[in-house]
């Protein structure tokens, strides 16, 4: 059963990471300065994570906010191939890109997909927690990351901070999060048996494109 389980998994991540890495829609910008405050947003939140030279070495350079595809949320799209390449495997691109950020309910949050980028460009883990197996199951199916379900803690990073929440079988991001401890608050609260207090807010995970991005007609 945890093979199958494993497996499904498997093949949702992979499933996920083409299909919006592949995005495709029209563009919308917003007018009246809104884009440019989230996009200052959302670079204080990654440059809380990574230097200057860093971000500018492994983030896309041309990113653009898509407005009119799902009801109340935008997305950040990078560079990703060019229509060109995509027209050769037979689809009709609306737009073409990879979602490095998302934005709902006001707020603008980097995308798992970017985090992940990020990691591996710069070869460091930073602002993220580790999560056991099974509380990789519970995140991906919406639910908040316990103390009970931390494996390993990757500073720095203080309550109330975006964090993304990492596999350990593959070291994927499967999400992101809002510290609701700080790591010494994480440990204490684990030496003292409080195992079902909250140590992160899940904010968005992988399972959430699938639930939440579905297609425009199933809207209500």
């Amino acid at each position: 059963m945890e093979l199958i389980e494993r497996n499904v998994r498997s093949d949702v991540v992979k499933y996920l990471n083409v299909a919006y890495n592949y995005l495709v829609g029209f563009f919308c910008l917003y007018v009246g300065g809104r884009e440019g405050a989230w996009m200052k947003d959302f670079v204080k939140i990654v440059r809380k994570i990574f230097r200057g030279e860093e971000i500018d070495r492994c983030i896309p350079k041309n990113v653009r906010i898509s407005c009119n595809i799902y009801p109340g949320i935008c997305l950040l799209i990078g560079d990703g191939p060019s229509e060109d390449r995509i027209a050769q495997l037979g689809i009709k691109p609306l737009f073409v890109g990879r979602v490095v950020g998302v934005i709902f309910e006001e707020e603008i949050y980097p995308s798992p997909w970017l985090l992940e980028d990020l990691y591996r460009c710069t070869g460091k883990i930073r602002s993220a927690i580790e999560a056991i197996q099974q509380g990789v199951k519970a995140f991906l199916y919406g639910n908040d990351l316990l103390v009970a379900s931390v494996n390993k803690i990757h500073g720095p990073f203080k309550k109330g901070d975006i964090i993304a929440i990492i596999d350990p079988v593959d070291g994927r991001v499967i999400g992101v999060a809002r510290a609701a401890m700080n790591p010494g608050e994480i440990e204490r609260a684990r030496s003292i048996g409080r195992l079902v207090d909250v140590a992160a807010k899940n904010i968005l995970d992988l399972g959430w494109f699938l639930r939440v991005l579905k297609p425009v007609e199933d809207w209500d």
